[in-house]
């Protein structure tokens, strides 16, 4: 190609290059604010620092992401569970930072910590909470982060029209919810509650409780026998366990093999089978969670405990009817351009006998993220992810 065909051909690029009108917006409340957001992240639990990490690798621009969060302390693990018994291995956590390509930008003695743990070894959850932690004060330095949070969402034009709690609002082309969960509980009539979030802190439950007490329990999933591990270790007079399922392992106690993944495992799974199913220590008492039992055995309870779940945080107000929107399980899409992840919008499976499972581990919510943020971003494409040659018109001249 001739020389002058390569200049006039520059002059056409300078010309037909169009630039989105939004990347000239200014914002309302904020003159230091990215101007032009591709994406906004709400929320800084364990599934939100995945996706910021992950749109890094992607190579979105840090400045066109903003990342919301009132404390960005990983959420309530950060908050409440720091010295909690994990149901998972230390290789999943490892295997969690090292999916992440931007996450091996940085080191701390935390995640060297963590790399050097036994893989198959089940651990408290403070060996990924403080790697996680060093991780977001690392990844807000790459990104725009801001402590608040979001009190509307509306979109139009395209667009989501986000307004924060000190009435700060701009325009973001994708928003993903990773709002995280709480504790559900019921109105069982009992003349205490001791939250759940509360009693996960052994050291704190110990100074909740008296030992000459009598606890209704609530549950029988992983968590309620954590709770009856602990209330049998500080020598509680009597637990009522009113359950609805009996207890299920994830590995068969005598050969190891799997059985059931919603089981239990680690060191709750251990207590269960040799203390509580074969001792059957006498200040514990499972029975039944009906009516008739609940009428005639909550009324000698102290206090209760319920740990039978976690239900969804309440979500920004979208547009202005107060709609809370459903999701797709398979791939995180609320709405155009507005996607959720984490433990309010898990991805779903079913198992061999199609009952429905969401994954809510960590390694969870890193391998779904690393299959639907692509998908995200094909679905609906920004002109600023494309290929250079890509964002042009050109006519060879």
């Amino acid at each position: 190609m001739k020389k002058t065909t390569i200049f006039n051909l520059l002059i056409l690029l300078s010309f037909t290059t169009t630039t989105p009108n939004s990347l000239f917006k200014q914002l309302k409340g904020s003159a230091d604010h990215n101007a032009d957001v591709t994406w906004t992240i709400v929320g800084a639990g364990p599934a939100g620092v995945a996706v910021v990490g992950l749109l890094l690798d992607l190579g979105v621009d840090g400045k066109t992401i903003t990342w919301i969060d009132p404390e960005f302390n990983i959420g309530r693990l950060g908050k409440y569970y720091y010295h909690v018994p994990g149901n998972a291995k230390a290789i999943d956590y490892i295997t969690f930072i090292n999916q992440c390509h931007t996450f091996q930008e940085y080191s701390s003695p935390a995640l060297e910590s963590l790399r050097m743990h036994d893989p198959n070894e089940f651990c408290t959850l403070d060996v990924i909470i403080s790697p996680l932690q060093d991780i977001t004060h690392y990844l807000r330095g790459k990104v725009v982060a801001r402590r608040n949070r979001i009190t509307r969402l509306n979109f139009e034009n395209e667009q989501w029209h986000v307004t924060l709690n000190n009435n700060m609002q701009f325009t973001s082309h994708n928003v993903v919810l990773a709002t995280g969960s709480h504790p559900l509980i019921l109105n069982y009539p009992c003349n205490e509650e001791i939250p759940l979030d509360l009693a996960l802190d052994k050291q704190t439950l110990a100074k909740l409780v008296e030992r000459d007490e009598t606890i209704a329990l609530i549950g029988g999933s992983h968590t309620a026998i954590l709770m009856l591990k602990y209330l049998y270790e500080l020598r509680t007079k009597r637990i009522i366990n009113f359950f609805k399922h009996p207890i299920t392992y994830y590995f068969d106690m005598g050969e190891g093999n799997p059985t059931n993944p919603n089981g239990l495992r680690g060191t709750v799974a251990k207590w269960a089978y040799t203390i509580l199913e074969k001792q059957q220590p006498p200040n514990i008492m499972r029975i039944q969670n009906t009516p008739a039992f609940r009428d005639s055995w909550l009324p000698i309870c102290d206090k209760i405990i319920y740990a039978i779940g976690y239900e969804r945080n309440e979500i920004p107000l979208l547009n202005s009817n107060n709609q809370q929107l459903d999701y797709d399980s398979s791939t995180g899409v609320i709405s155009p351009r507005l996607f959720g992840i984490g433990i309010a919008f898990p991805e779903q499976v079913t198992d061999e006998k199609d009952n429905p499972r969401n994954l809510i581990g960590l390694l969870d919510f890193m391998t779904y993220a690393q299959h639907i943020i692509p998908e995200w971003m094909k679905k609906y494409p920004h002109k600023h992810l494309l290929r250079f040659e890509n964002l042009f018109t050109i006519t060879l001249l």
